[in-house]
Order: structure tokens, then sequence, then C-alpha cells
């Protein structure tokens, strides 16, 4: 589990990597249990995330949808990461 200043640089490597929203979700509920909030912050600092894209990411994170939410979630949010 990542604390709350791992995360900045945990997600910025994955997008350096060429990961996509997708990639993120899917790290955020692989190594986010119980740290949903600073996963979302530093989504928003770092990305520059609006709020609605940032909540939609975690609630996929926090559910048990599996691929064809995780295809429909890469389709909602089409936002620059870099």
């Amino acid at each position: 589990m990542l604390v709350w200043n791992e995360w900045h640089p945990f997600l910025r490597r994955i997008v350096q990597g060429g990961g996509d929203i997708g990639d993120i979700a899917r790290a955020i509920r692989e190594h986010g249990t119980g740290q949903y909030i600073q996963a979302g912050r530093a989504l928003r600092q770092e990305f520059g995330l609006p709020l609605a894209d940032v909540l939609k990411i975690i609630a996929w994170a926090e559910s048990n949808s599996g691929e064809d939410g995780l295809t429909r979630l890469r389709s909602e949010i089409q936002a620059p990461l870099g």
C-alpha cells in the first residue's frame, strides 16, 4: 500500500511508461486500498484532471467492475496525461 507522498511519483511513472487512464485506474485498484482520497488528490495535482473524472476513476477502482467498465472509463475520460 502506498502512502500519501508516494502517489505523485507512482502515477507519473505509469504515464511516463506509456500508461493511460485505464492503467492508472488499475494501479489505484491494486495499490490504493484505503488510500483512494490520496490517489485522487495526486491525480488532480499531477495531471490537472477535473474532479468528475477523478471520481469516475476512484469509483471504478473501488467497484467490482471488470474490463468492460475499464473500457468505458477510457472512452469517457479523454484528458491528456502528461
